[in-house]
């Protein structure tokens, strides 16, 4: 009546590959869970001030981070104006010569 499944063979590689992508999608799942149950089980209130807490901590690394490159960039132009001083120093010695 029914045809018996041929036995299908796998290696060990593909074996382990398919158990990462499985706990790896298990763990994405869950979380994601986790997430919906925490904000279900939360006031509006509450989710409001998390809001604001996390906005006033992206506002306080964007401006860091902004400082941090104009620091940076500061820098950089200081090193250049440096190495062109050094380069014209040494080549007006070569052609005073």
């Amino acid at each position: 009546m029914f045809k018996p499944l041929p036995n299908f063979t796998f290696n060990s590689a593909y074996n382990d590959c398919l158990r990462r992508w499985l706990n790896s999608f298990v763990s994405r799942v869950l979380h994601h869970l986790k997430a919906f149950l925490s904000q279900a089980a939360s006031s509006h209130e509450e989710r409001l001030e998390t809001h604001r807490i996390i906005l006033a901590r992206l506002v306080a690394l964007t401006e860091r981070s902004q400082a941090f490159l104009k620091a940076l960039e500061m820098e950089v132009d200081a090193r250049y104006q440096e190495g062109m001083c050094r380069l014209s120093s040494s080549l007006g010695q070569f052609t005073n010569n």
